[in-house]
């Protein structure tokens, strides 16, 4: 028991978490009937190597219909396991992170269909990871993710702004 609370403890003081939002607009098929979305998003993270970071990221995404006064749209619940690599090999700078996971919720409602949602989920992002302060860092970034489900796929587009809150060295 006591080694679990010890490694519990020193995972703490290793890793990171970020609070994110983000900007989404739908994008492929159908995506025209889409208004300007908005997520948010908690990531945390371990740094594995200099750069280089394993982590695990819950969110939501929602995308109104245009004209639906935001009684219609879609929405995604996605958990994704990533690793982001800063392309200097430092804890801040350009970076890039694919990820692959789950949609463990979603819905999508119109004029037509009430559907749920769950899928295979993946993404790409890239960004820029500004210099930290004593316990925070904020980044900047583009993601493209897309979901699959039975309705076919929901890709889209985001503007990301972080900030990280550190609860160790990241060095």
């Amino acid at each position: 028991m006591k080694k679990i609370f010890f490694l519990q403890v020193s995972l703490l003081f290793a890793c990171y978490l970020q609070a994110q939002i983000e900007v989404v607009k739908m994008v492929g098929k159908g995506s025209d009937e889409y208004g300007i979305g908005f997520g948010a998003v908690l990531k945390a993270g371990v740094p594995v190597s200099e750069g280089g970071s394993v982590t695990l990221e819950v969110g939501a995404v929602i995308n109104p219909i245009k004209e639906s006064g935001w009684e219609q749209g879609i929405i995604f619940v996605p958990i994704k396991a990533g690793y982001r690599y800063v392309l200097n090999g430092t804890s801040s700078g350009f970076f890039v992170e694919p990820q692959v996971g789950y949609c463990v919720y979603g819905a999508l409602t119109n004029d037509f269909v009430d559907q749920k949602i769950s899928g295979f989920d993946w993404a790409v992002g890239a960004g820029y990871l500004f210099q930290s302060g004593r316990r925070s860092q904020y980044e900047v970034g583009l993601r493209y993710e897309t979901v699959y489900f039975k309705g076919g796929p929901g890709s889209f587009i985001a503007l990301r702004l972080a900030s990280s809150f550190s609860f160790g060295r990241r060095d």
